[in-house]
């Protein structure tokens, strides 16, 4: 009788040691249950896909968006430059293409397809009252655009993408309810499993059946519990039973399945979070870590500093090597950037050859001495393009620090990219602090 419910046996084997009890029955529940798991694990898998083919196209729209935005900005400060201006019309062309995949993409979202259309049309406003970007280069006569022309082009292309966030969050929405219904639809059949065994066993035999069903009985509410974890969203929740048997390998297919779609979930959030030459936090996760980090020095009462870089002479980089040196040389002064940073700053891209840099806790003085030796590393560099061709680059640096510079995050960043433009005024290669003259470095 113990060996019945001795749990290193396999579920086949101790059902064959009580196969004129319960063999029938328990081996017919056997295979419902894997048979509703699999079901289950298929059905949530194929929702993620989905999900991810979903959504993609719409993550994708939000940083061509949020890259227009950036060009509108750039246009408002500078003007249209070509090399602008060309990338604007390359966006138009990029951001209708995606408009198409999305509104011929299939959905069980009834809605989409109205967010998609509500989309396009802030777009295509935006689009057609930004028809100065186009002709102004062209036509030398044609008229700047006034100060209202250009805001209400960035209000249309920020209401777009404004849209295309809450079409991004009702989408997400969709996906997990159905996923919840999924996991509360597994919840109940390994009830009924539970329930059939117990009721089974009580019938066929008392003595036996209480044994055998001991021994099924403890690691299904294992996987119960584990399956209502995943449910309530908690992926990274692993079921161990070590049985050795059938609901061992189950729970690690759940297991494995949980891994998938939490591997799923980290790859969407580096696809919005993180700009993908650069490996760097991109301009908006930048927006929301500076918000974050002067709210918690605003209760902690700590300084955070910000550093603002902007690499020397790139546009004659890129205009005399190419693009692809231009990128090479944005990576590897990423990559510099990162190693010479403490491990508590956080640096991003914040446009085009731009990079900026979070110090928590860093006073006026760090974040000088920080900038002063990334930009020793970055002008001591070689930056190999290919074989045979190795550029020397160098950087400006500009530096502000909350609150002593600024009391808000707006304010502080232009304090620091003030800085930056300072440095680059007084012969580039060197950092400049906010408010204070600091001496300058040597010019390479």
């Amino acid at each position: 009788m113990q060996k019945i419910g001795n749990r290193r046996l396999s579920i086949v084997q101790r059902l064959g040691l009580g196969v004129s009890f319960m063999l029938l029955p328990v081996l017919g529940l056997a295979v419902v249950s894997f048979v509703s798991f699999e079901s289950a694990i298929a059905t949530l898998e194929g929702n993620q896909d989905r999900m991810l083919e979903e959504q993609f196209p719409l993550v994708q729209l939000e940083q061509l968006l949020l890259e227009a935005l950036d060009l509108l900005e750039g246009f408002q400060k500078f003007g249209v430059l070509p090399q602008q201006q060309a990338r604007w019309i390359q966006l138009h062309q990029e951001i209708e293409q995606t408009f198409e995949n999305l509104l011929n993409a299939p959905s069980q979202l009834h809605e989409k397809h109205r967010f998609v259309l509500e989309i396009q049309q802030s777009w295509q406003q935006a689009q057609a009252n930004s028809s100065w970007i186009v002709k102004q280069s062209v036509h030398a006569d044609v008229p700047d655009p006034s100060l209202a022309d250009q805001v209400m082009v960035k209000q249309q292309v920020e209401q777009a993408i404004r849209a295309s966030r809450r079409l991004d969050r009702l989408l997400t929405s969709f996906r997990n309810d159905d996923n919840l219904t999924q996991a509360r639809l597994m919840k109940y059949r390994v009830r009924l499993l539970v329930a059939g065994i117990l009721t089974l066993a009580l019938f066929m035999a008392v003595i036996s059946g209480l044994i055998l069903a001991r021994s099924i009985l403890k690691p299904l509410k294992q996987l119960q519990y584990g399956v209502a974890k995943f449910g309530d969203g908690e992926l990274s929740h692993r079921i161990y039973l070590n049985t050795h048997d059938e609901l061992d390998l189950l729970a690690q297919t759940v297991n494995w399945m949980a891994e998938n779609l939490e591997q799923n979930q980290q790859m969407l959030t580096e696809l919005a979070t993180m700009d993908e030459l650069t490996k760097v936090y991109n301009r908006r996760e930048f927006n929301r870590r500076l918000a974050l980090e002067l709210a918690r020095s605003q209760r902690e009462g700590h300084s955070v500093s910000l550093m603002m870089i902007d690499i020397d002479h790139f546009k004659k980089l890129n205009d005399t090597y190419g693009h692809q040196a231009g990128d090479e040389a944005l990576r590897q002064v990423s990559h510099i950037i990162k190693t010479e940073v403490r491990p508590s700053d956080q640096p991003a891209r914040y446009g085009g050859e731009e990079f900026a840099v979070i110090l928590p806790y860093a006073s006026r003085d760090e974040v000088y001495v920080v900038a002063e030796r990334l930009r020793q590393h970055i002008a001591a560099h070689d930056v190999q393009i290919h074989q045979g061709l190795v550029l020397k680059v160098t950087a400006s640096l500009g530096c502000a620090t909350f609150p002593l510079d600024a009391q808000s995050a707006d304010r502080l960043t232009a304090e620091a990219d003030r800085s930056l433009y300072e440095a680059k005024d007084n012969g580039r290669n060197q950092v400049c602090q906010a408010s204070v003259p600091l001496p300058q470095s040597r010019v390479g």
